[in-house]
């Protein structure tokens, strides 16, 4: 089996415990590895010989490259289609922003705010229409940061003024999601410099985990 999937993040070394896991309930696999970055390029040794692949593919480019090696490939990102050619396994968007508004709306909050993923990474969210349709239907009001800046990087030095104001201006208590631990930092850390207390008057849940991040938060992140 070949593995070609990043360890860059805690979402894509819990993949590879998933994969090993299995693995070791079934018996008999071998596997050929090649942990990479987010923006890292996939390479193939020359002798390529294995019965199926799962990766992250996510660019049309590398997508066809690895069709072409004619074996059972799953993909693992969120970039791309879902296909019969290339099936996607990853987290359900949609049901994510769902289940977020119910968690909200059960505990009370009347207001959501919501943080959707960084411009630079170029994902497609589905998260947000359903969580909104599903908090504004049970009565709540639904509020979305929108950057000022679309930045190329994961700098928040350019937007972090603009998040602390639109976080001043929100009504409390609010529930805010967000994409992930990172934004979820940014928005606990940006809440407590404004002197608001978390999660009493912001409660702050997050879609993807990083236990590394959110241990460097001042108040430990909650995930889906």
């Amino acid at each position: 089996m070949g593995l070609l999937i990043l360890n860059a993040s805690d979402w894509s070394r819990k993949i590879h415990e998933g994969i090993a896991a299995y693995a070791r309930s079934v018996g008999g696999w071998d596997y050929w590895l090649q942990p990479r970055g987010l923006s890292g390029e996939w390479e193939l040794p020359e002798n390529w010989q294995v019965d199926g692949v799962i990766g992250r593919f996510a660019n049309q480019a590398s997508s066809d490259r690895i069709l072409t090696f004619g074996v059972p490939v799953v993909n693992t990102s969120w970039h791309g289609q879902h296909s019969l050619q290339l099936p996607k396994v990853n987290s359900d968007q949609p049901e994510c922003g769902r289940f977020a508004a119910h968690y909200f709306h059960k505990r009370g909050f009347q207001s959501l705010g919501y943080l959707g993923p960084l411009a630079y990474l170029g994902y497609q969210d589905d998260i947000a229409p359903h969580l909104e349709q599903t908090f504004t239907q049970s009565g709540g009001t639904f509020y979305k940061f929108d950057p000022q800046e679309k930045r190329e990087s994961a700098d928040f030095d350019a937007q972090r003024d603009a998040l602390r104001k639109w976080i001043r201006a929100l009504p409390k208590p609010i529930g805010i999601l967000t994409w992930s631990t990172i934004l979820a930092r940014e928005v606990v850390v940006g809440a407590l410099h404004e002197g608001f207390n978390v999660p009493n008057d912001i409660a702050v849940l997050a879609v993807e985990h990083d236990p590394v991040l959110s241990a460097l938060s001042p108040v430990p992140i909650s995930h889906i």
